[in-house]
């Protein structure tokens, strides 16, 4: 950009891209102002007698903004290498959109942009593999550099003492942008594991004799050439913590003032060490966020001894005096079920064909799993047009992000749906900016326009540090509120949970949660969970002052039902690692109990869009999730219909087997796993059972025409052949 920018005014500057394979040039770019809003300058369009196709590992086209491998055809190709038939072979390959002509893969990373030019980002030979994940340099620094103040950009792997290879990220900038302003624009956009473990700011980036950024002579990491003062530790229980802290992040001194997260902690490492402090300590995944250092850990942690070993057995009786109590826990709450069947009955014999007078929705959280399913319902199923905040660094850029999104779920493209341009309206947005980041006539603008709103933007992970929930889950929900009040009153459509009926209530064993309830006095130390709750208490007093709104609380989310295709992000959610961990060991409990839920994200999608507009059904709460539960042993037979042996082991032999193999490096990993996706390392999450009820929700769907579809072997099997197509397993 540098170069374009000291040029363009005394040259017609051009950018040209193109191997030797291909007669030295495949593609040219001339400059145009507008197209320095791009994060890098394009390499541009195909020349004549040149094609260009952008492909995934299947060979595959992708459509706009999906990152793959640049593979050309045309005139100007060579026929091979000479004297090399086999690398010949592997870069030559067979055009499988045009018969009788040959294609080369150049290993090159682009994606295409809406004006037809193409952005270069990095070679494949730059992906790396990192805790079992396959990732993309060029597209973190792609992300790096849209930093107003980031100039240059790499991002290598490393490996750290223990052989375990991380991130490390190098950059020039205007001035010193903060590694936490860099680290959080990063969690925006990319997964945990994709967000560099170092930062390290330089004057300049070395580089080669032929101008390219010479990766090899990178220096090491700060972090672990410090020679700066160790504080040492106070007592025992800083050292056992700091012995944990060096095991777990390969550095040989630690000082017990230093930040877990600088020096090189993730999410991942927070749960090894949990996982490792948890045999002696009342610790959580947490714990570890609000307290990075190791002083202020030691200070607000407990120690009691084989304390993970007692809270496996207390998992294993509350798991058994559960299967045993249920009914005893009916019968107690027939009072209240009695008062539940008596709400209920005010619903019999309401109109639900009116449909309110809607003509613009509002749909924040669009590219979400749940609210990309949302949008594809509201267009398919009825007339609405759709508004939808994305954000990005343009209009442009939100709309590639969006239809990246509806190609990877539904296989669409951009060019061939023409049918819904004038019906959807994608804007770069974004929920944790004053005005949504827009100005404010535009803001004013679409306030007028807007006639109900859908929210189903949230931060899902399970842990994290607690302001980055609480930016998205209530700040962004406020932001929404005052935009229903803003212009012309807006109906407020609100996505929760069903989790926020979890936790524990003192001196209270169980508890009936039905629609009609949200505030129970109940307490939870699950960040998601806290900060969706608060988000509805929020609505609810919105309510009193006028507001119009209903809540949606949706349970398990779990594969589209008839593609079985999952979340992009697949590693991040909870049920999927823990359903991962138990087919990797192998076992399961043989659970009777019905507890496992897969609602489909499909069917939930549908039910929001058949709910929301309903004229009336105003100040609703609903509970969204299938109501055909299964048992663990149900499920270990599914995955043995689909071809995956689980062997389905009684509770106490499970939990035994578990505690047992904790310690063995074999296995380690996948009980760490089950252990924390089954809340043993949060607190108080079993001391109440929650009763949550759908039975409203149920007959007023019923009504609608809509049943839960039941999990039987062709959906399971859908859903591991989706797992293992993306890699997962």
């Amino acid at each position: 950009k540098e170069l374009v920018m000291r040029w363009k005014d005394s040259v017609e500057y051009m950018n040209a891209y193109g191997p030797s394979e291909s007669s030295v040039i495949a593609t040219a770019w001339t400059y145009r102002e507008e197209d320095m809003e791009n994060p890098s300058v394009p390499i541009g369009k195909p020349i004549a007698n040149t094609r260009i196709y952008i492909m995934d590992t299947h060979q595959k086209l992708l459509p706009l903004g999906a990152t793959g491998e640049m593979c050309i055809a045309g005139d100007g190709l060579a026929r091979g290498y000479l004297h090399r038939p086999e690398l010949t072979a592997e870069k030559f390959v067979t055009n499988p959109y045009k018969a009788g002509e040959k294609l080369y893969r150049t290993g090159d990373l682009v994606r295409w942009l809406p004006d037809g030019n193409i952005e270069f980002l990095g070679r494949i030979d730059d992906q790396v593999k990192i805790r079992g994940f396959r990732i993309e340099l060029g597209e973190i620094e792609a992300q790096l550099q849209k930093h107003p103040l980031v100039r240059e950009v790499a991002v290598i792997a490393k490996e750290d003492k223990q052989g375990e290879k991380y991130l490390a990220a190098y950059y020039t900038a205007e001035g010193e942008p903060g590694v936490n302003e860099l680290r959080a624009q990063l969690l925006q956009e990319l997964p945990d594991y994709m967000v560099p473990s170092s930062f390290m700011q330089l004057d300049e980036l070395p580089m080669t004799p032929s101008g390219k950024i010479d990766r090899k002579v990178l220096p090491e990491p700060e972090w672990q050439e410090s020679d700066h003062t160790v504080s040492s530790p106070r007592n025992d229980v800083d050292l056992k913590i700091q012995k944990v802290w060096q095991e777990i992040l390969g550095i040989e001194s630690i000082g017990i003032d230093e930040d877990f997260f600088r020096l090189g902690g993730n999410s991942i490492k927070a749960i090894q060490v949990v996982s490792k402090l948890a045999l002696d300590f009342e610790v959580g995944i947490n714990d570890i966020f609000q307290y990075p250092t190791i002083r202020v850990l030691a200070d607000n942690i407990k120690y009691s001894k084989d304390r993970l070993k007692q809270f496996v057995y207390a998992l294993r009786e509350a798991t058994t005096s559960r299967e045993n109590g249920v009914p005893g826990v009916v019968w107690k709450m027939r009072e209240s079920l009695k008062e539940y069947r008596r709400k209920n009955q005010g619903y019999e014999n309401m109109n639900l064909s009116e449909r309110a007078d809607y003509r613009n929705v509002l749909l924040v959280g669009g590219t979400g799993y749940l609210g990309i399913h949302i949008l594809f319902q509201l267009l398919q199923n009825t007339e609405y047009k759709v508004y939808v905040p994305v954000r990005g660094t343009s209009d442009d850029e939100a709309l590639e992000r969006l239809w990246a999104k509806l190609k990877f779920h539904f296989g669409l493209e951009l060019d061939r749906e023409n049918v819904w341009e004038d019906r959807l309206c994608v804007f770069c947005g974004d929920l944790t900016q004053d005005y949504f980041g827009l100005s404010r006539e535009r803001y004013e603008d679409l306030a007028t326009n807007i006639d109900a709103i859908i929210n189903s933007a949230a931060n899902v992970k399970h842990f994290g540090h607690y302001s980055e929930f609480q930016a998205v889950n209530v700040e962004g929900n406020e932001r929404l509120i005052e935009f229903a009040g803003t212009g012309k009153k807006k109906v407020y459509n609100f996505v929760s949970t069903t989790s926020v009926g979890s936790g524990w209530i003192e001196d209270q064993s169980s508890i009936m949660f039905t629609e009609y309830d949200c505030n129970v006095e109940q307490n939870s130390d699950n960040y998601y969970v806290m900060t969706k709750l608060e988000a509805e208490k929020k609505i609810v007093q919105a309510r009193e002052e006028g507001l119009d709104s209903n809540v949606f609380r949706v349970g398990n989310l779990v594969f589209d039902s008839n593609s079985g295709i999952f979340q992009e992000n697949i590693s991040d959610n909870a049920f999927y690692s823990l359903v991962k961990s138990m087919i990797k060991l192998g076992r399961l409990p043989a659970i009777q109990d019905k507890t496992m839920n897969f609602s489909f994200v499909d069917e939930v999608a549908k039910a929001v869009v058949l709910l929301f507009d309903r004229k009336n059904l105003i100040n609703e709460t609903y509970h969204l999730f299938n109501s055909h539960q299964v048992s663990m042993i149900n499920f270990a037979t599914l995955l043995k219909q689909a071809d995956i042996n689980v062997k389905p082991m009684p509770v106490k032999d499970f939990t035994e087997y578990m505690f047992d193999k904790y310690d063995e490096p074999e296995t380690e990993q996948e009980v760490t796993r089950i252990l924390v996706h089954s809340n043993v390392f949060f607190e108080g999450t079993s001391k109440t059972l929650f009763m949550t009820m759908n039975r409203k929700t149920d007959s007023i769907l019923q009504k609608l025409g809509f049943e839960w579809s039941r999990l039987n072997s062709q959906k399971v099997k859908l859903m591991m052949d989706h797992v293992k197509k993306v890699g997962f397993m």
